[in-house]
C-alpha cells in the first residue's frame, strides 16, 4: 500500500469489527446503514484450534469501513454494546 494522497480515491479501509455472530453482524449493518456509512465485509477462516472460542464457527466476518469515518468508530462500538436493535 503506497500512501500517496494524490487522487485520494484509494483511501484506506480500516477494520471496524470482527464477529462470528450473525446477530452482531446484522446489528452492525443496521447501525452503519442508519449512519449512511458504506462498508465491506470479508470472511476469514477461523483456525481449528480457535474455534472453541468462537462457538465452533468456521468463519468470522471482518467488517471494514473507509478511514474517512474513523472518527465515528468509538460511537459505533458504543452503539454495538448498548443498542437493542
Amino acid at each position: 500500500g503506497q500512501n500517496d494522497n494524490g487522487n485520494g480515491e484509494d483511501n484506506m479501509d480500516i477494520e471496524l469489527f470482527r464477529t462470528s455472530s450473525e446477530e452482531e453482524r446484522k446489528k452492525l449493518r443496521k447501525i452503519l446503514l442508519n449512519k449512511q456509512i458504506s462498508f465491506s465485509e470479508r470472511w476469514e477462516k477461523i483456525p481449528l484450534v480457535k474455534r472453541g472460542k468462537y462457538g465452533g464457527q468456521k468463519e468470522m466476518c471482518v467488517v471494514y469501513i473507509s478511514e474517512f469515518y474513523d472518527s465515528q468508530v468509538d460511537e459505533i462500538c458504543k452503539l454495538m454494546e448498548t443498542e437493542n436493535v
